[in-house]
Formats: C-alpha cells, structure tokens, sequence
C-alpha cells in the first residue's frame, strides 16, 4: 500500500471515530500515525518522535509525503539511463 492510501485509510478510521463522538487529540493522532508505520520507517519514527517536544499530525503527514517524493526520485534515478561510453577509433 502506498503512503498515499495508507493516509487516506488512517484518515477515514480518525473521521469515523469523530463520528461517533470520540476525539482525539492532534499529537495522539500524530503519535498513532508513527507507531501504526511498518518497519521501514523506524529510523524515520525515532528521529521524529524523540527529535522534537511537540508533534503536529499536519507536520507528520507532510514528512511521510515528503519521504514517499524522495522515494519516487531516487527510484527513477536508479531506472534512467545506462552510462554510454563511446571510444576513440585508430581511423
């Protein structure tokens, strides 16, 4: 699932749970996102859970798309071009 569907689904789960009258504040909503993120984001949850005093859950999403664009570009770095050498003739 991408970062993209996966926010979706939390944000549907977060909206039906204020349906039903239970509100959760933006910080647990933000620590709920970093601890339901599977292990390769561990590195990632660390820095941001133990690097700042106060979490926002705007803040949080913004650093998971972030990271899924630097995915994407590092990814199609990795897919161009091969190096293409041309040598010198003796003509």
């Amino acid at each position: 699932m991408s970062i993209e569907e996966y926010l979706d689904h939390f944000n549907k789960i977060i909206l039906d749970l204020e349906n039903i009258d239970i509100t959760i504040s933006d910080e647990d909503k933000a620590i709920l996102l970093l601890t339901s993120l599977d292990a390769s984001y561990t590195n990632m949850k660390e820095a941001i859970m133990y690097g700042r005093d106060s979490l926002t859950f705007d803040e949080v999403q913004s650093i998971l798309h972030a990271r899924e664009l630097q995915k994407q570009e590092e990814s199609k770095d990795e897919s161009g071009e091969g190096l293409n050498i041309r040598g010198r003739s003796d003509k």
